[in-house]
């Protein structure tokens, strides 16, 4: 074995572990959001018509963004695409939480929106756990990445008790709370990226290849074509089909469960324990995703 290869190894093991411990922190980014969402969008649109309002929002800001991010991640490096991604998912917290105590619907739309990017970089971090593995481990070491924001995911919507008593000292209204408590996890996970995704992998694997990714992801006509090759292939367009049922249903029922909670709590609706048993919920959700 040469040093080189050694030594890629080696970067590889700590970028695996790097990923990981920021994913677990930047995972607490949507779980407030799925938990309260369609509660938030009730409440300041004052009809239940919006109620998946805002994790349409949600998604939408994770679609939209996925391919500028790997835009900047092949001209930049992984750590730049990430960081900038969970930037802005920050800033959409924060909007979020003057949305509750504004009680400003398109404002807490546009927060959900921006807090989408979470999604967008959860879901470019495992492609960076690839990008120096060996072909033999991509999958091990992809599935670690994903199994770690497991962690962050899972915990993200039990923050909505805690995040009611962090309010109460910030003198901001409850259902604020949860959101300043994502906006830490993720500030730790940009934190972590940004301070030990070193050296950047994509970067390092373009140097070890010598080659030039740019010139592809330029190419106007790239993303026509990936479609063209899925629609030949019957496999491909069927696994995309299957895909986009099980995440209509599966957003539409994560959308109506809150609020179905809290037609069944009644007058207790606003409770905290009544919100905590919601949070649980939705957490369950996620362990079996």
């Amino acid at each position: 074995m040469t040093s080189t290869a050694e030594a890629t190894r080696s970067t590889q093991r700590r970028i695996v572990w790097v990923l990981s411990v920021a994913q677990i922190f930047s995972g607490l980014g949507n779980g407030s959001t799925l938990a309260l969402g369609s509660i938030l969008a009730v409440d300041l649109a004052g009809s239940e018509a919006w109620a998946g309002s805002v994790n349409t929002a949600l998604t939408l800001g994770t679609a939209v963004t996925a391919i500028p991010l790997s835009r900047l991640a092949l001209r930049r490096g992984r750590r730049v695409a990430l960081t900038t991604g969970l930037a802005a998912a920050i800033a959409g917290t924060f909007l979020m939480v003057a949305a509750v105590a504004a009680e400003l619907f398109v404002l807490l739309l546009g927060g959900a929106f921006l807090v989408g990017l979470a999604s967008a970089v959860n879901l470019q971090a495992r492609f960076a756990a690839t990008d120096l593995a060996e072909p033999a481990h991509r999958g091990r070491d992809l599935s670690l990445v994903v199994w770690a924001i497991t962690v962050g995911a899972v915990a993200g919507p039990n923050m909505v008790a805690p995040g009611a008593v962090l309010a109460g000292w910030l003198d901001i209204p409850p259902a604020a709370g949860p959101f300043l408590i994502s906006a830490l996890g993720m500030v730790v996970g940009a934190a972590i990226v940004t301070l030990s995704l070193r050296p950047d992998p994509l970067l390092t694997r373009r140097a070890l290849d010598r080659v030039d990714l740019l010139p592809a992801s330029r190419r106007s006509g790239a993303w026509r074509e990936g479609w063209r090759t899925v629609k030949q292939h019957p496999t491909a367009l069927g696994a995309v089909i299957a895909v986009i049922a099980a995440h209509a249903v599966m957003v539409a029922v994560m959308s109506m469960t809150p609020l179905h909670m809290q037609h069944h709590a009644g007058h207790t609706a606003g409770n905290p324990d009544t919100i905590a048993l919601t949070g649980l919920t939705i957490s369950l959700h996620i362990a079996g995703m």
